[in-house]
């Protein structure tokens, strides 16, 4: 905002951006490297004001790597450590679900809280949030230089087409992935996780044997064959409901999108509006540009990556040439086709903001309408809301009550202490 601030009074020198005339450049070429400076060292500098974050449990940090009778001790109390967390974060892989510890600590948490507390945030995410606006920045700049130097409009737009297409190769590998989770949580077996070190191995058996005892799936002394046998009936009929729910709907939250979409066009919408602020242009036409690039920002990008997402799911059958023929055209005529008509039309639409009421409406109706659908579409998460519990039965025939209420679960913290 102080950029585009020093932009409109003119104290920054504008840039010839061809058919766009004079333009503003510094917010576009800044704006990326203080949201990277701001992501890395914001909670550095928060804590020399006194502001802390949140307070995390992250094993490999707060259980002694060094100490073998202090890491046994914590080890042993890992159930009290998941007891007393709020919410649980799986930054997940492909060998996630093949591990013992990290299984064991999913099924424990979701014996102690309800399903909304557990959050699954695949590793491939982060890589994306950091490449993403790395690409935009990129895309900002090029497509600047090449609208300056070829006065062809859509030129620019070209560089986002390889981009594009290894995005949806990100998500096409994801929407395989999830369905990889749903496959090995239904055929789940304790016996064949593996575990880095083997002497952990019946620690955790017996940590398991202690959870099944303590919720009454098993009885009290029933054997741990017996207990693993329970252990594994849990995992198999509760988990994969329990991940679906807490993988959400989307790749990606509302906010991420929004802010995708500011990466994309929000910093071009406020160079080339406020540098017509600075030439004292006309009102109405300062209006139509502001309207036209934040309509880009907020709804036509953020929509999309959700188009993108939606057709990378689709047909996941198909494998070989004939998957990258499928890809290809749905890349070309399900994403680029749409995205340039739309842009077509608003720009068309926002040229005429300036001698035409009506078309002021239409911009601002079509602002509205596609603001709600981003707003709708991308804030739906599968039964995020959703909190009846599920039922294991024991041998006993009491229950394990898992993604119930909160203090609906049959147990107790002080036995899994």
């Amino acid at each position: 905002l102080l950029l585009a601030i020093l932009t409109a009074t003119g104290s920054f020198p504008f840039v010839d951006a061809g058919i766009y005339g004079r333009s503003g450049l510094f917010v576009r070429l800044l704006f990326v490297p203080i949201f990277f400076l701001l992501l890395f060292f914001a909670r550095d500098l928060a804590r020399v004001f006194g502001f802390y974050g949140p307070l995390v449990f992250l094993d490999k940090a707060c259980i002694s790597q060094v100490d073998d009778s202090a890491q046994r001790a914590a080890i042993l109390k890992l159930g009290a450590f998941l007891a007393k967390s709020d919410q649980m974060i799986v930054i997940y892989s492909n060998v996630y679900l093949k591990k013992l510890w990290t299984v064991y600590e999913v099924a424990s948490f979701l014996a102690l809280h309800p399903v909304d507390r557990m959050k699954v945030v695949p590793v491939t995410q982060a890589i994306v949030f950091v490449f993403g606006p790395l690409i935009f920045y990129i895309f900002n700049i090029g497509n600047l230089v090449l609208v300056a130097t070829s006065n062809l409009y859509l030129l620019g737009y070209a560089i986002g087409f390889p981009c594009g297409c290894g995005g949806m190769y990100v998500l096409r590998t994801w929407a395989r992935d999830r369905i990889l989770i749903q496959s090995r949580l239904s055929e789940f077996d304790v016996h064949e996780c593996i575990c880095f070190l083997e002497a952990d191995r019946p620690v955790v058996y017996g940590n398991i044997a202690t959870l099944m005892k303590a919720s009454r799936a098993v009885h009290r002394h029933a054997s741990e064959d017996e207990a693993l046998g329970a252990f594994n009936a849990l995992v198999q009929s509760i988990l994969p409901n329990a991940f679906d729910r807490a993988l959400g709907q989307r790749y990606f939250q509302l906010k991420h999108y929004l802010l995708f979409g500011l990466f994309a066009n929000g910093a071009a919408a406020l160079d080339y509006t406020c540098s017509e602020i600075a030439r004292d242009e006309v009102p109405r036409k300062v209006l139509g540009t502001f309207l036209l690039n934040s309509f880009l920002a907020a709804s036509v990008w953020p929509l999309t990556m959700m188009l993108m997402e939606v057709v990378t799911s689709r047909f996941l059958h198909l494998q070989g040439w004939r998957e990258r023929l499928f890809m290809f055209f749905a890349f070309l005529f399900g994403i680029v086709t749409p995205f340039v008509l739309v842009l077509g039309c608003a720009s068309a639409l926002a040229e005429e903001v300036v001698d035409s009421n009506w078309a002021l409406a239409a911009m601002l109706l079509i602002h509205a309408v596609f603001f709600t659908l981003t707003a709708v579409v991308g804030s739906g998460r599968r039964g995020c809301c959703m909190r009846a519990p599920q039922t294991v039965v024991g041998d006993r025939g009491s229950g394990l009550s898992l993604g119930g209420p909160e203090g609906s679960s049959s147990v107790e913290a002080e036995e899994v202490d």
